[in-house]
């Protein structure tokens, strides 16, 4: 990467808080380089001054962004390296350091965003950039570095093998330009970033082919690069990183214990550079605990690792304040919480597993959401007995998947032992992704089936019912039979509840579905016993979803559960988006059930959020939007124009005493998929704003059978229109109203498992 230190030539357009002025917009760059062309001449020296002045602003901004983590930065540095590359002329000697330093801030975008269109502009801008023949051999080999890392990160997403082969092939190159350079041109930093690049490259192909010599190869780059590199060297951790991660992978594939031993000493010591990002630090700390705890280290040793990766988290979202830009950076922390709970389930502490995973989860709650938990800070380790002392009888079931094992952690308000382990052997790492793809592509096929053939609906409902019964199989049987729930409930006897707080990838899954449901055909006459006996989760629980335990200590702020005051968000024709035919017809139903409650004719975000304090239960009819890049933008459309959008955000800024808030809108409960465990959605906002009880989808509903669920479940909670609704009763109502839609459209799944209760 270029030299971004001298960023003091370009004035701070941030206010106090680091959001962008006014003025810090992606025209700004613009407006200076014209300032600049009007006081120089038309010539090529003034070209070539506009153009060194739209880079040096450029470069200052990326400087920034590498300081800060804010993504408006990256915005503002590709538009002013673009303004440097279209004013200087093509064939001027500074063309390719300008391509190159355009292309390194798209690349950094793309990485950032995880834009495709991008990754390939960046990887097209550094092709261009060595076309434009640099030829001095440490500029050679910083370009040749660069574009061998786009093509392995683009690679990741692509699975394209020629890219991976030829970043290794650059990869080299770029090591033998170093190698070559003048020692005074600043050629030691590039040699080993050469080399950096190039171990990567080699353990990505390595890990690909199954290639032991590639990977024993990444390895011995590995070594050079940290033997040549200064002890005190800025890059250091992750120098150690890239080794150690060689290492892991030729662990992995030949299972030689000294290389695991090396590895996870190795990656032990990058976790413990204090100047390295704290990214790198915590998944050097993680992947060293995963190494310990496959080689056989002391179960308390690999704890301790992990405990100190946890103790690095809340340094990780960065300093930046914006929602999106926090999210990214702990989206470079991958899957901690579930190697930190395997780790303290392994020493023997399963309270102490409860406890990391309500530190590692949630990290971007605001400290006055955390401080409801009785005053606990962003990262402190919540008191899990009092918590769990709050069960009233009703278990939080954390099911955890990671490469150190997978379990289930059952917490209830047994006084001596809150939290119980079962082991859910059949659940591996490998499987939980291909699941949620195939759960994914299942009810997108029935959404929008391709050629429009009926039968290809078939096929994704087949694919949904396939993936429930896995769930079952792999996790929802071997808890329910933990919990004692081998049946359904006696004629007469309440439903009994479990809440899931599904950790990591695992939140994308529904469990509340899982089961083989096909038990209760009625082609299955001769089994009586599966009649009679059905292996689901629906059939012998309700179920309802948590963030966590922390919500526990706010369970009797809410009021009376049968409140009289509703109000009704009814929104049939926004915007931008089809029209919902059914929204007046099930407002028309929820005024005749709940006559006391109030309709807001004009729903903008204005109004609604004036609102909401006044009303215990809030009803929304109409579309939600999730915001893949930046999951606090998700929002509920209500009306046009920025004034029509609920945001996530929004919500986050409330602190109600709300008793239910119903969403029937689209796909208000899909986590982002670089930050699961972040919990950010439309239904977890509404409940960490105050709603007890929030009922949302995991995906868009066919809108006459999302009505005949919404008018039963408010007949449950009002006695068909007799009483106030009683929102305790929600997670009943809705496992009834879910059940009985299940009964109409059994091999049709996508009509009655989206619908999910969140809350205690």
């Amino acid at each position: 990467m270029p030299d971004l230190a001298d960023s003091g030539s370009v004035p701070d357009r941030t206010d106090g808080s680091g959001a962008e002025t006014g003025t810090g917009t992606t025209a700004e760059p613009r407006r200076l380089v014209t300032e600049q062309r009007a006081t120089e001449p038309a010539s090529p020296t003034g070209r070539h001054d506009e153009a060194a002045t739209a880079e040096r602003i450029g470069l200052a901004l990326l400087n920034r962004y590498e300081r800060s983590g804010q993504g408006s930065m990256l915005v503002l540095a590709v538009d002013a390296l673009r303004t440097a590359v279209t004013v200087l002329p093509a064939d001027d000697p500074a063309q390719a350091e300008c391509l190159h330093n355009l292309a390194l801030a798209l690349h950094l975008t793309a990485v950032s965003t995880g834009d495709g269109e991008t990754a390939a502009e960046a990887i097209r801008t550094f092709r261009a950039a060595l076309a434009a023949g640099p030829t001095d051999f440490s500029h050679r080999a910083t370009i040749l570095a660069a574009l061998s890392t786009a093509l392995r990160i683009s690679w990741i997403g692509t699975e394209d093998d020629a890219e991976l082969a030829e970043a290794v092939t650059l990869a080299r190159d770029a090591v033998r330009h170093a190698d070559a350079a003048d020692s005074a041109d600043g050629a030691d930093t590039i040699r080993l970033s050469a080399r950096h690049c190039l171990c990567l490259a080699l353990e990505a192909a390595g890990t690909a082919a199954g290639d032991p010599n590639l990977l024993a190869e990444a390895v011995e780059v590995g070594h050079r690069m940290v033997a040549q590199a200064p002890a005190d060297d800025p890059d250091r951790g992750k120098q150690l990183a890239a080794l150690g991660s060689a290492l892991r992978a030729l662990f992995v594939h030949t299972g030689d214990p000294a290389a695991a031993a090396e590895a996870s000493r190795v990656l032990a010591e990058a976790g413990a550079i204090r100047t390295a990002a704290p990214a790198v630090r915590i998944n050097a700390l993680r992947d060293a605990a995963v190494v310990a705890g496959w080689a056989g280290t002391a179960p308390e040793e690999v704890l301790a690792l992990v405990e100190e990766a946890v103790r690095l988290l809340p340094q990780s979202p960065g300093p930046s304040p914006a929602p999106a830009d926090q999210t990214r950076r702990l989206g470079l922390v991958d899957s901690l919480a579930g190697v930190a709970a395997a780790s303290a389930v392994a020493a023997g502490r399963p309270l102490r597993a409860v406890e990391l995973l309500e530190q590692t989860r949630g990290v971007l709650l605001d400290d006055t959401v955390r401080s409801w938990d009785g005053g606990t800070g962003l990262g402190a380790a919540p008191d899990v007995r009092a918590l769990a002392a709050r069960t009233a009888g009703v278990p939080v079931v954390f099911v955890v998947s990671s490469p150190l094992g997978s379990h289930a952690l059952i917490v209830t308000d047994d006084r001596d032992t809150p939290v119980r382990v079962t082991p859910l052997p059949d659940l591996s790492d490998d499987d939980v992704v291909p699941s949620i793809i195939k759960l994914t592509n299942g009810y997108l096929t029935v959404i929008d089936p391709p050629d429009g053939h009926p039968f290809r609906a078939m096929i994704g409902e087949s694919m949904l019912l396939s993936v429930f019964r896995w769930m079952w199989d792999a996790i929802a049987e071997p808890v329910l039979h933990a919990l004692g729930h081998v049946g359904p409930p006696a004629p007469g006897e309440a439903w009994p509840r479990v809440r899931w707080c599904p950790t990591g990838m695992l939140a994308h899954l529904p469990l509340h579905a899982a089961g083989h449901h096909t038990d209760i055909s009625t082609t299955l006459a001769d089994r009586p016993d599966r009649l009679a006996n059905p292996r689901t989760v629906l059939d012998r629980v309700v179920s309802s979803y948590v963030p966590g335990l922390r919500g526990l200590a706010r369970t009797g702020d809410h009021g009376a559960p049968t409140d009289p005051t509703m109000l009704i968000v009814s929104v049939p024709d926004a915007p931008g988006v089809p029209r919902l035919h059914g929204a007046i017809a099930e407002a028309t139903v929820l005024t005749e059930l709940v006559p006391s409650s109030r309709t807001i004719p004009v729903a903008g975000r204005r109004s609604v959020l004036t609102a909401l304090p006044a009303f215990h239960v809030a009803h929304f009819i109409c579309h939600g939007v999730t915001d893949w890049d930046d999951p606090a933008s998700s929002h509920l459309v209500l009306a046009e124009g920025r004034d029509g959008r609920l945001t996530v955000t929004d919500l986050g800024r409330l602190r109600l005493a709300g008793g239910l808030a119903y969403l029937s809108a689209c796909a208000t409960m899909i986590p982002a998929v670089a930050t699961p465990d972040e919990g950010v959605h439309l239904t977890s906002a509404f409940h960490l704003a105050g709603y007890r009880h929030v009922v949302g989808t995991l995906w868009p509903v066919n809108d006459f059978v999302a009505r005949g669920i919404t008018e039963s479940f408010y007949r449950y909670l009002t006695a068909d229109g007799t009483s106030p609704p009683d929102v305790s009763r929600s997670a009943v109502a809705l496992h009834l109203a879910v059940r009985r839609t299940r009964e109409r459209h059994l091999t049709s799944p996508t009509l009655w498992a989206a619908h999910t209760h969140t809350g205690f």
